[in-house]
């Protein structure tokens, strides 16, 4: 949530999708594999989103693969992540698993098994008002200890949990960090208390 003020149904966005994704951006994502289209047409608040992550925290397998959809969703298919746009990601996730093309490993090691599909799961989420306002100020609480932790954009890497640095990297940038942290004394304690938090994944949307 890199604009925790934006309200909640968004603001439009100037220009065209052309104008709003610049050459060097394109660039990276082509090289990435990832087309930004510029489609969509409003900033959103990413609050939702990220109680949908939450709200997912107890599948790795299913989070992750609905952060992805989420991610294609807004910065390639032009799709608002509102609570319509959100079970059309959701729904897409079960039928990639139908169809076999998500992770085989349905039981990951640490990760509950459930019947019931994510867009299910979410379409009860969207129906229940305190369990939502409750993840929505747990992502927002989430969101304020990171940012006070120093984390001012997204993508944003961590060694062992030591801040390296953000945004898109060459492969060479990552090489060089990793030869500095092999050499470096290791970290004296990695407890959880001492430990960044994991920022939300959604910042793919923020």
């Amino acid at each position: 949530m890199l604009r925790p003020n934006t309200p909640l149904e968004g603001y439009p966005k100037p220009g065209t999708p052309e104008q709003r994704v610049g050459h060097a951006m394109r660039v990276a994502g082509a090289n990435a594999g990832i087309t930004f289209t510029g489609l969509t047409d409003r900033t959103p608040n990413t609050e939702l989103f990220h109680a949908c992550m939450l709200a997912l925290e107890e599948s790795p397998r299913r989070q992750t693969a609905f952060q992805e959809k989420a991610f294609e969703a807004y910065f390639t298919l032009g799709v608002f992540p509102d609570e319509a746009g959100l079970l059309a990601c959701a729904q897409k996730v079960d039928v990639d698993e139908r169809s076999g093309d998500g992770d085989d490993d349905e039981h990951a090691e640490g990760e509950s098994s459930s019947s019931s599909s994510v867009e299910a799961a979410l379409a009860a989420l969207f129906t229940d008002a305190d369990r939502i306002a409750a993840l929505r100020r747990r992502a927002k609480q989430e969101a304020l200890e990171i940012r006070m932790s120093g984390v001012s954009s997204v993508p944003f890497f961590f060694f062992e949990w030591r801040p390296v640095f953000s945004g898109a990297r060459d492969v060479q940038d990552f090489v060089g960090a990793l030869r500095a942290f092999a050499r470096a004394p290791p970290v004296e304690s990695c407890s959880s208390s001492n430990q960044p938090a994991a920022p939300p994944a959604a910042a793919a949307a923020s």
